[in-house]
């Protein structure tokens, strides 16, 4: 059963395992690959932004926030909610920007 499980997950859904928690039985994260991808990720939508709305990326929380959503989206996906992506793209710019 579980080769079969594991045969029909993809890249996010390892990439995620390794992210959030590592693997059963490993004692938890295994390092600190998340924290890093946070700072990468709060650097680039940091760049990316007016300098009035920079502020609103600190302590990488708002890249947590992304990275969580990522996660939710990939799992309603594989159990086929397939909701209108470009709009929530652009709800996102929209709420990033001050639209």
């Amino acid at each position: 059963m579980r080769a079969a499980e594991a045969a029909g997950r993809g890249l996010e859904f390892w990439g995620m395992r390794i992210c959030y928690g590592g693997f059963p039985g490993c004692g938890g994260k295994p390092n600190s690959l998340l924290a890093r991808v946070e700072a990468v990720t709060s650097a680039l939508i940091r760049e990316t932004l007016p300098e009035e709305r920079q502020t609103i990326v600190c302590d990488d929380l708002l890249a947590h926030v992304v990275w969580m959503a990522f996660d939710g989206f990939v799992i309603n996906h594989r159990i086929g909610d397939l909701r209108d992506m470009d709009a929530i793209a652009e709800l996102m710019v929209k709420l990033l920007f001050g639209e």
